[in-house]
Parts: structure tokens; sequence; C-alpha cells
């Protein structure tokens, strides 16, 4: 019998260890060996359906997967599920790349057919052509437009010129035109100031106005910016390279001719005007000789007062474009002799409101001058108070000529000055005292306030004119 039990029954008692005791019992009471295995023989699984489903066991690392004593059934079953696992996932991955080669096997649908009839191609053909002729018409305008744009920058010597191989229009641009037009205002301001320029012969007159122009701008205006650019040449080195000089476009040489040439063509243009005139004085050729030596002295060493204090090289230009033009025109048609003071006190006001244009002028060279140590107000100050100091330099002098004239008794004028005054105020207001950088609107704030300065200008003027 103890062969038998080891036999037959030592397996089934290893193997199912919680019925041992059980067994013992049921042995002992005559069992069959064979009822025995029969009753403790699994159960057949259930049949296996064609539909598989996936089971996701999520455990720890520190928990076992079954809480069973015997280690190779969990053994077994971990295996048994890591391979089902892996077999639903391969399965699942064949559906959908079988799924995805039919789908894309699958031809397209046919497109709609579309009947389109010569008529419908004519009319096609013909807004085709007429929209390529319309971009080629833009282009070319646009294009005409930037080469219009390019010329008038080279012309009239403003900032950002493109360089150029034309001599004469490098010769131009050393110039600086647009400066002309400051010059022009108190050329125009001197005529109104002398009370004769519109009565007498007026054909005359304009003719002499015209000479004064060319002479104050383009022989003493063009020699004074010629011979700023030659000796600024290392700040507009690093402030506008393409300047002709910094760029190498034109030599030294050529400079210094075009500086002579100028200089002396303005002295004997101011002395056809005192022959002109007949007063028998020489004042036309004493202010000339005055403008060259502010402008050497602005600009050569060993003074060049742009070095020294930019309050005294502010106010050197302030009197270089609005007093010597306004004084040289009254020259013209008066005489310096008959000058009043009143007159006088006037034309050196605005000199002084054009030191404060002049201090916005300085922002677009305020890093080269930082950089070579010139002493400019938005270097000696910065930005935004040399902008408070411009406000003030500029509005100041127009009410003291207001209040002047109001004494006079041409309330008319000192109301018209102080209403221009307060629309530029406006402007400061806008473009330079609420900003960031005053310097990004210097050219929009000197564009829209400079007509207003100018018609100040010219309202004094010719109440000066009708007073004195």
């Amino acid at each position: 019998r103890g062969a038998f039990f080891k036999r037959s029954l030592f397996p089934l008692v290893v193997t199912y260890p919680k019925q041992h005791t059980c067994d013992k019992f049921m042995v002992a009471a005559g069992a069959s060996p064979a009822s025995l295995a029969s009753r403790m023989s699994p159960p057949p699984p259930p049949p296996r359906s064609r539909r598989r489903s996936l089971s996701i066991i999520i455990r720890s690392p520190q928990q076992p997967l079954h809480h069973d004593r015997n280690p190779c059934r969990r053994r077994r079953r971990t295996t048994s599920t890591t391979v089902t696992c892996a077999a639903a996932e391969k399965n699942q991955e064949e559906a959908s790349s079988s799924s995805q080669s039919e789908s894309s096997s699958s031809p397209p649908p046919p497109p709609t057919p579309t009947i389109v009839t010569h008529d419908d191609l004519d009319v096609s053909e013909d807004v085709r052509h007429e929209r390529l002729v319309m971009e080629s018409e833009r282009q070319h305008l646009h294009d005409a437009d930037e080469a219009t744009n390019v010329a008038w920058k080279q012309l009239l010597g403003v900032k950002d010129a493109p360089r150029t191989v034309v001599k004469w229009r490098l010769r131009l641009q050393l110039t600086k035109p647009i400066t002309w037009f400051s010059l022009c205002t108190g050329v125009i301001a001197g005529c109104m100031a002398s009370g004769n320029a519109f009565h007498a012969d007026e054909g005359e007159n304009l003719a002499r106005a015209l000479f004064v122009f060319v002479l104050a701008g383009p022989c003493m205006g063009g020699f004074t910016q010629t011979m700023n650019d030659w000796f600024d040449r290392e700040v507009d080195a690093i402030n506008e390279p393409d300047r002709p000089i910094p760029s190498g476009q034109i030599d030294g040489f050529e400079v210094m001719v075009q500086i002579g040439v100028l200089l002396v063509a303005g002295l004997l243009s101011a002395v056809a005007l005192d022959a002109w005139n007949g007063l028998g004085h020489h004042d036309a050729l004493f202010l000339a000789l005055t403008g060259a030596a502010i402008s050497t002295a602005y600009s050569v060493e060993p003074l060049r007062l742009k070095e020294r204090n930019g309050w005294i090289s502010g106010l050197a230009l302030g009197i270089s474009y609005i007093m010597l033009p306004w004084m040289c025109s009254m020259a013209c048609f008066r005489g310096l002799d008959d000058v009043p003071l009143e007159t006088l006190a006037v034309s050196f006001a605005f000199s002084v409101g054009a030191l404060g244009i002049s201090v916005v002028n300085d922002f677009k060279s305020s890093t080269g001058d930082r950089h070579l140590g010139l002493k400019s107000l938005p270097v000696m100050y910065g930005d935004k108070d040399a902008a408070r100091i411009s406000a003030l330099v500029t509005d100041l002098p127009q009410l003291g000529v207001a209040a002047m004239l109001a004494q006079a008794g041409r309330r008319d004028a000192a109301i018209a000055i102080v209403c221009s005054v307060l629309l530029q105020v406006v402007l400061q207001q806008r473009l330079l005292l609420t900003t960031e950088n005053p310097s990004d609107n210097d050219l929009k704030y000197m564009a829209t306030s400079m007509p207003l300065f100018t018609g100040s200008l010219w309202v004094a003027a010719s109440a000066c004119g009708a007073l004195f």
C-alpha cells in the first residue's frame, strides 16, 4: 500500500496541497485511485471564442500578481498573461495596418466632370492678360516712385540718401539744398520788415529778393554745409556713412575746390548786390563775411563751437539762418543804417527760437557726437531733457515778440503768434515730451512745426515793417 500510495497519489497530493487532508480520509475509506484522480483533475477550459479581449493588469513591482503560495503557478500565470497581452497587441496592430492598407488601396472617387466651352476659355485668357498687364503697370509705377524718391533724396541732401556716382549730384548733395528753405524764410522776413519791398517797382524788387536768396542759399549756405561736412566726416562715418565724403565717393581735393568756389561766388554776389543797391555801403559784403566767419568758427579748429558748448553753437546756427538773411534783405531794400532796434530785437528773438529747432535736428547725430565727444545739447542733457529745452527755447521768444507787438498796438499780430505757439505746444507734447525716445519723431516734428514757426516769423516781420 505504501508503494501504491507513492506511485499513484503522491503527485496529486503535491499538486493540490489544500486537499491533502481530505484525500487521506477518502483513501482510507476505500475510494479507488481513478475516482480520486477524476475528482481532483481540473475542470475543462471553456470553449474559446473567436472574439478576443485585451485585459490589462496594473500592479506595483512590490506586489505579486497573485497571492498564491505556489511560486511555480504564480510564474506560469504571469507568463501566460504577458504572452496574451503581447498577442493581443500584435493582433491589434495587424488589424489597424490591414485597415490602413485597405483604405489606401481603395481608389479615390472620380472627379466631377466640368464642361468648359470655348467662350469660357476666351474670357479666362482675357482676364489673365488684363491682370498681368495691371500687375506690370503697378510694378512699373512702384519702381518709378522709388527712383523718384531716391533722386529727390540725393538732390535735397537729406538723411539716408543712397549713393550715386554722378558728380554733379554728389556736389549738390554736399550743399544740402533742403537747408536753403530756412534761409529763404529769413530773406522773405527781411523783405517784409523793410517796408519798401512791395511798394515801388515790384519787378525789380522781386529780382533783388531772388538775388539775395541766391547769395544766402546756394552760395553762402552751400559753402557752410560743404565745409561742415568735410570737418564732420568722422562723425558722419558713424551717423550717415552713405554721405559723399565718408563713403569715399568724392575726394578731399574736390571738396576743397568746391568750398573755395562757393565762398568766392558768395563774396562776389555780395559785392554785386551792394553795387546794385547804389546806397554807397558794403552792407551785403559785411554780412557775407560775418556769415563766413561764424561758419568757420562753428566747424573748424581751434574754435569749433560744436565741440565747446551746444548753447553757443546752436545760437550761431540760429543767427546764420534767421538774422543774417533778414538783415541782408533789409540792407538791399533799406540799408542797415536805418534798421530800427525793435526789428533787430525781433530778428534776434527768432534766431534764439531757431536754436530750439536746431536741438531737435541734433537728435539724428547724437550717437556720433557722443562717441567723438561733441557737446551738443542732446549729449549734454540727454534726449528727454534736450526735448524740454527745445520746447521752451522755441516758444518763449515767440511769446516775448507777441507781447512786444501787443504793447506796440498790433494786437492782431500778437494773437496770431500766440495761436501759432499753442499749436506748436500741442505738437511738442505729442511728438517730443510724452514719448520714450524723442529722436524717433524728430523729422515729423520738424515737418509739422516749422511751418508754424515760419508763419509766426512772417507775421512778426510784417508787423515790424508796418510799425517801424
